[in-house]
């Protein structure tokens, strides 16, 4: 979207002019660039908030773990610090931050996969076909992965995973030093 105004002094003189909010012009704008209505931006702006809430909330369980265990239940400890007044920069700051990772946490342990598979569901349903048949987009990826060094795929050889640390975790997990981590 680009806005119809050069400047915001122009933008400030056309929400005066017309006794408007500016978010009420850039509101119009946009639903008038996206060829929809403003109740359906607003219907998309809530729904988005609401996925968002949602993330935050399920990524603050203490329990939750991603598949490795590696991953989880550090949202929920440092929203508990916040509560409790143990961190250095307050309620405003500490919050923000252990929603954030609260979100990352949720995504790591699979609010992805599960978005994934309902989303090929509904193309799916709508009789949505992929232009390139399965079978060759999965023959071109694996193509693609015997081209790749095997440090950069998901492996573990490489990266954070070949540091002392990575290398004990990998063989707290699978018991050796093979396998992925």
């Amino acid at each position: 979207m680009q806005l119809k105004y050069n400047s915001v002094e122009e933008l400030v003189s056309a929400a005066s002019s017309s006794n408007k909010k500016i978010s009420e012009i850039v509101l119009k704008q946009q639903a008038e660039d996206m060829e929809t209505s403003e109740e359906a931006l607003y219907s998309t702006m809530e729904n988005s908030f609401e996925v968002m809430k949602e993330s935050v909330l399920n990524g603050m369980d203490k329990t939750l773990r991603s598949s490795s265990g590696l991953s989880g239940g550090a949202a929920a400890k440092l929203k508990k610090a916040v509560d409790e007044g143990k961190n250095h920069y307050g309620h405003l700051l500490g919050n923000a931050i252990s929603m954030a990772l609260a979100v990352t946490e949720y995504n790591s342990c699979m609010a992805m996969g599960v978005a994934n598979a309902f989303t090929a569901s509904e193309l799916a349903c709508a009789g949505i076909t992929s232009t390139i048949p399965a079978d060759e987009v999965i023959l071109a990826m694996k193509q693609v992965g015997d081209l790749m060094s095997s440090a950069l795929k998901e492996t573990s050889e490489g990266g954070l995973a070949a540091t002392p640390t990575g290398c004990r975790l990998r063989k707290q997990i699978f018991g050796s030093d093979s396998g992925s981590l």
